[in-house]
């Protein structure tokens, strides 16, 4: 793991990231969260995406080298780490809500409290598993504020 991540800094809740997952074995979102949850090799490549889009934005680019995506989604939606200061943050191609265009926007202060607050929503969503298409939930009864600012869904 710290041979992949060698752009920044390892730190410990990444450790503890992928010491419970390095990925699946097949692709499923990880709901309520809408993305999926990456190994190290896939974080990597994602890193490189995020860094891409972000220089696509000229003079509002963002990008840090401590930056390491930990879930995404193929349109280049990422939640990721700031492998330097532990914060989390969601990247947003700026097309699933154009009320609240925010590309890059803390939203916990840490991954612990990030999986709290998809525990929480994951309770309110009323989840059910279907064999052929994973989990489905109500994203109707998700907190507006979690939707509206791209957290969940």
């Amino acid at each position: 793991m710290r041979a992949a991540i060698d752009f920044a800094p390892v730190h410990p809740d990444v450790i503890t990231w992928f010491g419970w997952q390095d990925g699946p074995a097949e692709a499923f979102d990880a709901a309520p969260s809408g993305r999926e949850p990456f190994g190290v090799a896939q974080a990597v490549a994602a890193r490189d995406v995020l860094e891409a889009l972000e220089q696509t934005r000229g003079q509002e680019n963002e990008f840090r080298d401590s930056w390491l995506p930990l879930l995404g989604s193929w349109s280049g939606e990422y939640v990721y780490m700031d492998l330097e200061t532990g914060a989390m943050f969601r990247h947003d191609n700026g097309t699933w809500n154009s009320s609240f265009p925010e590309w890059n926007m803390q939203i916990a202060d840490d991954l612990e409290s990030l999986i709290r607050i998809y525990v929480d929503a994951w309770d309110i969503v009323q989840p059910v598993w279907d064999p052929d298409g994973g989990f489905e939930f109500d994203n109707s009864l998700a907190p507006s504020d979690l939707s509206r600012r791209h957290i969940i869904g």
